[in-house]
């Protein structure tokens, strides 16, 4: 893991200030996918730009976390697929086949793209850090290897043991000064990009499954998945880095989890958890109000709304009404610069 954390303490140094404020520009910017389309709603201006990736058709894509960079599938075709063959009834699926893409958002620019092998199909999985993107090769049914492209355009095939290193989170904090890391023993460690102090701010004898820092850094969250023998648990610990003090605040029974995720609030006032793809879970941290609401990829826009899914279509939601209204139809994911 120290060689992991030097290789990233090492891309990050070479981040300009023009670089910073380039995301910081953002920050009020949401990126959603709708249609095969990547759009940009920004929030203060309540204006739409579509001509990011000049109306490439896209099928995944996912911001690098120091928002610099946007990993996406590139639509080669598209051709049906009939998962029973000898089921008359059935309704083929669409498969897209893909290339994958990295995109330089402040240079505006595709500065990486790897093509499929013939009967090949390619598939982004998340960030292994800021400039390297962790995907997978396979066809239909199975998958068949894993691999990173980087921003160099340099390809690494992975063998298994180095899997589990690469699937590790990173979080940036808001400012993007600060990052957190957890390493193989579950430690979870804040580095401040500017000094390269390394931080252990917690460390976990259970399966951390997820963190996230607050927009002032004030609060980290983790959500842990604890096994005491007779019963699994979900629990969720915030962590006030200003005087150590870890409250635990949410525990019951675990339930199964597609990707969990848990995000907290601008003010880390609320947190929400994504336990899988129709429900999450909105904490209270002040009132330890708690709260369900159906749906699932929460994007922050202010300490009291937030974006997100609910099945094929976007919802802006206001957590002080508890109300929710129509963002966009039949859109795929959001994101946030925040």
């Amino acid at each position: 893991m120290r060689y992991v954390l030097l290789v990233i303490w090492f891309c990050i140094a070479f981040f300009s200030t023009d670089l910073l404020a380039e995301s910081q520009n953002k920050v009020n910017t949401i990126i959603y996918l709708s249609k095969g389309k990547i759009s940009c709603y920004n929030v203060l201006t309540k204006t739409t730009d579509k001509s990011l990736l000049n109306n490439e058709t896209v099928e995944k894509f996912i911001l690098s976390p120091t928002k610099r960079y946007l990993a996406y599938e590139k639509v080669i075709k598209y051709y049906d697929f009939y998962y029973e063959i000898d089921n008359k009834d059935e309704k083929p699926t669409k498969i897209a086949l893909s290339s994958v893409v990295i995109y330089d958002l402040s240079d505006h620019k595709k500065i990486a793209e790897v093509f499929p092998k013939e009967n090949e199909l390619l598939n982004i999985v998340k960030w292994a850090d800021d400039n390297i993107i962790l995907y997978r090769s396979g066809d239909e049914l199975s998958v068949s290897g894993w691999f990173t492209l980087d921003t160099t355009g340099v390809i690494k095939d992975l063998r298994d043991y180095e899997l589990s290193t690469t699937q590790r989170s990173i979080v940036y904090s808001r400012d993007r000064s600060t990052m957190l890391s957890i390493d193989n023993s579950n430690n979870l460690h804040m580095i401040d990009l500017q000094s390269m102090k390394d931080t252990q701010v917690y460390s976990s004898a259970n399966n951390l499954l997820d963190f996230n820092m607050s927009f002032d850094k004030k609060y980290i969250v983790m959500l842990e998945v604890v096994d005491n023998q007779r019963l699994t648990i979900d629990k969720v610990t915030l962590l006030s880095l200003a005087d150590s003090k870890q409250t635990e605040i949410y525990n019951a029974k675990a339930v199964a989890k597609n990707d969990p995720c848990i995000s907290i609030s601008p003010d880390g006032s609320v947190i929400s958890i994504e336990l899988n793809d129709s429900v999450m879970i909105l904490l209270n941290t002040v009132t330890k109000e708690k709260s369900r609401i159906k749906g699932y990829g929460v994007c922050w826009i202010d300490n009291n709304t937030f974006v997100y899914k609910k099945k094929s279509d976007l919802y802006i939601y206001n957590i002080k009404n508890k109300s929710e209204k129509l963002f966009h139809k039949n859109a795929k994911k959001a994101a946030s610069f925040n």
